[in-house]
């Protein structure tokens, strides 16, 4: 059995083979408990059985109960590793696919997509100059939260970015494939708001010091929504500057195949989130009020 999720962790991203392997560990574990030892032993009562078995674990590096969306997020990639034994004819069936539709039903995904509204937006880009000004947010983290804002890029990609990915007849940004998480590459547009920040960095290597770091960024965000009293509503305050792209361009009413090009996602469920996001805080809205 282990050897059939060695060979599904070799074409995975880094990422995601080293959780992959957290997962199977587990999965292992429970299996010995069980005396199986192979793929075709493992039905649907066994997945729900490591499910259950999972929500009563303690997750080793948070100290707390394992929840059910992790558990739930494993299972969808411990998924793959049956599918790739049912295309390879090891397996008929993936147990794995049956029970976690059910299982969904009966814990209901969470939206964890969090954004600035557009009245915050402002409030923002002013609260950052202030910083700047004022000494209290490096320059560079400064205009690297601009960038990340005018162009939704993920703050992966934008540290490294360099000179050469920019064009400027059309203030584009062409990520390559070893920095776009699905690893295919893509083209940004950046909004005008963003410019001024390429133009001021743009030079022969990269545009923001080696120093930059995603948990810096972080924390320099996390620190000025403090002081100003920003609400990134508990949100990833990077992850958070490219959600506020994204549902700017949906209120804006552009194409979701057009929003997915411009962040990079390869499927269109990944993006329709946006839209279905703001359709909620839109009946909340409404919910609300009291006349």
């Amino acid at each position: 059995m282990e050897s059939h999720f060695q060979d599904y962790r070799l074409h995975k991203r880094p990422g995601s083979s080293k959780r992959l392997r957290g997962i199977q560990d587990n999965f292992l574990a429970y299996a010995r408990d069980l005396r199986l030892n192979r793929l075709e032993d493992v039905d649907e009562a066994v997945i729900k059985g490591f499910f259950q078995w999972r929500l009563h674990k303690v997750d080793p590096r948070l100290k707390i109960k394992v929840k059910p969306q992790t558990a739930l997020s494993e299972l969808e990639l411990l998924s793959g590793v049956f599918s790739a034994a049912r295309k390879a004819k090891i397996i008929q069936d993936n147990p794995v696919s049956a029970v976690v539709p059910v299982l969904r039903e009966a814990y209901p995904r969470r939206e964890k997509t969090k954004y600035l509204e557009p009245e915050q937006v402002k409030a923002f880009v002013e609260a950052v100059e202030a910083d700047r000004e004022s000494g209290k947010i490096p320059d560079h983290y400064a205009d690297l939260a601009i960038l990340m804002l005018n162009s939704g890029m993920r703050v992966s990609a934008t540290i490294h970015m360099e000179s050469s990915w920019i064009n400027c007849k059309n203030w584009t940004v062409e990520v390559p494939p070893e920095h776009d998480k699905a690893k295919i590459g893509y083209t940004a547009a950046v909004a005008s708001g963003g410019w001024g920040v390429l133009q001021r960095r743009m030079g022969k290597g990269r545009l923001f010091p080696a120093c930059t770091t995603a948990a810096m960024s972080y924390y320099h965000l996390r620190q000025l929504a403090k002081r100003h009293k920003i609400d990134f509503k508990g949100g990833s305050f990077n992850h958070a500057l490219r959600h506020t792209l994204a549902t700017s361009l949906v209120d804006a009413k552009i194409p979701i195949q057009t929003i997915a090009g411009q962040l990079g996602h390869r499927n269109l469920k990944t993006t329709q989130r946006y839209a279905q996001v703001r359709d909620q805080a839109k009946i909340q809205a409404v919910q609300d009020i009291h006349f």
